[in-house]
């Protein structure tokens, strides 16, 4: 669907495990008519590891309910 404002933090959010601190990055963005913006950025950490409660694929992990 159309993220509209969202879609560069939703990108970022699902390259994060692949970024590295010290990674360049340059964003583009276009908008209605002819607006646009970009900017070049340094990747400022490395993505700490997400929890999983010693389950290995949470989204197919049975519940017990």
């Amino acid at each position: 669907g159309n993220t509209t404002a969202a879609t560069i933090p939703l990108c970022l959010h699902e390259w994060e495990h692949e970024l590295r601190k010290g990674d360049r990055i340059v964003i583009a963005a276009f908008g209605g008519g002819f607006t646009w913006g970009a900017t070049y950025l340094r990747w400022a950490y490395n993505a700490a590891p997400v929890p999983t409660n010693g389950v290995e694929n949470s989204e197919t992990a049975e519940l017990d309910v």
